[in-house]
């Protein structure tokens, strides 16, 4: 009886003693671990959140400050024929010719109007190719390369001067192969308006390369893989680092629906886009008021580098401290089952009869005071028997 007793009592020791370190575990480090947890993942979101969008506001400042630089340059052959349009003899000139003159070299002050464009184009840069001023009255030029137009040659006519005179504002064309240099060549004309009033008297036209633009777009550098695409108000492409790309029709190309859209509604803003199959972030900027539009492009896997660089830091971080808590809790535990393990073995003995032991615990928490109580009790219990004994010898004596 004695022994199952003991079995019993160890069975149930066990039982009590896992179900104690489970409900440890369970109370205080489930709660922790799942609260660490918690706080990682809001961190991790908060902090993904945030190095994302600096990641796209430096992607969109990269594309302002590029658009920037290229509207600027647009900006002197602008200047350069608004300034012409405004010169007194030019406007007194296109007053003047009204077909009467016959030849339009005859007139006063041909040679010194030429000279006049001619002078520009001279300071003007390699890519400054004609500055010259047309009337519609006359049908003839004042150019800087002292060129006499045709009989044939017609002002009302020319691309150029009807969507001048459409828009009654300065103007830039669309990209064109110049007859003589085969380089891609752009016009920037602005109206002459008669003195006092809104009617256009006729138009001075400023013609340059492409050459420089296209090499200082070429020249921009985003990030490690990043591209700029430089689109004209038609869609035309006139840079992509694609070379087959160029001079086609964005429509044509292995772009998003919704980004060509957004370049032919002069749309500025971010996007997501697919290009020749790749998922790219970018940013679509307007180049000043020509129409045309700059779109940059990162792929995602730069676009994100930054954030799962980041991520894998907190992740790592997160799961060490982890392990580190689940350890410090399993170890605190243990002590704390520990002591309660001996503190019970040592009632058992005592509950089987065995007065000869000690809790030994030397700990000045609870669990060391109970051990304490645990060994007054048995000290107690000792003299309670030796008193019994006497008392059992005294009867048998008597």
């Amino acid at each position: 009886m004695q022994k199952t007793s003991k079995m019993g009592s160890a069975e149930r020791q066990g039982g009590v003693l896992n179900t104690l370190f489970s409900k440890v575990l369970a109370f205080i480090g489930g709660p922790v671990i799942i609260s660490y947890v918690v706080a990682g993942i809001i961190i991790l979101a908060l902090v993904g959140n945030s190095v994302t969008q600096l990641s796209g506001s430096n992607l969109s400042a990269e594309s302002k400050a590029a658009s920037n630089e290229i509207t600027a340059y647009f900006d002197r052959y602008y200047s350069m024929a608004e300034d012409l349009a405004v010169n007194q003899q030019i406007i007194q000139a296109l007053t003047d010719l009204n077909g009467s003159l016959g030849d339009v070299t005859q007139y006063q002050y041909y040679n010194q109007l030429v000279q006049t464009f001619a002078n520009t184009v001279e300071g003007g840069g390699d890519a400054l190719l004609a500055v010259y001023a047309a009337d519609p009255d006359a049908n003839e030029l004042l150019h800087s390369d002292n060129f006499v137009a045709p009989d044939t040659f017609v002002v009302e006519e020319r691309p150029w001067y009807i969507q001048m005179k459409k828009e009654g504002k300065t103007i830039l064309t669309e990209p064109y192969e110049d007859a003589v240099t085969g380089a891609q060549t752009v016009t920037v004309a602005t109206p002459v308006f008669k003195p006092g009033t809104s009617e256009i008297i006729g138009g001075v036209g400023v013609d340059f390369v492409l050459d420089e633009l296209v090499k200082q777009v070429a020249s921009y550098q985003l990030g490690e893989d990043g591209f700029y695409i430089l689109t004209t108000a038609a869609g035309q492409i006139m840079y992509d680092p694609v070379k087959d790309e160029i001079y086609k029709n964005i429509a044509d190309i292995d772009l998003s629906d919704k980004v060509k859209d957004a370049l032919l509604a002069n749309q500025e803003g971010s996007f997501e886009y697919e290009l020749n199959g790749q998922e790219n972030h970018g940013y679509i900027s307007a180049v000043g008021d020509t129409g045309w539009m700059l779109t940059t492009g990162l792929p995602d896997s730069e676009f994100y580098k930054s954030f799962n660089m980041v991520r894998t830091t907190l992740i790592l971080i997160f799961a060490l401290v982890t392990v580190a808590i689940i350890i410090i809790i399993l170890i605190v535990s243990r002590q704390i089952v520990g002591g309660i393990k001996s503190l019970k073995e040592t009632a058992d003995q005592i509950a089987d009869g065995n007065l000869n032991i000690e809790a030994h615990i030397r700990s000045k928490d609870e669990t060391g005071q109970m051990a304490d109580a645990i060994n007054r009790t048995v000290e107690q219990l000792r003299r309670y028997t030796a008193y019994i004994k006497e008392i059992s010898s005294t009867l048998e004596n008597m």
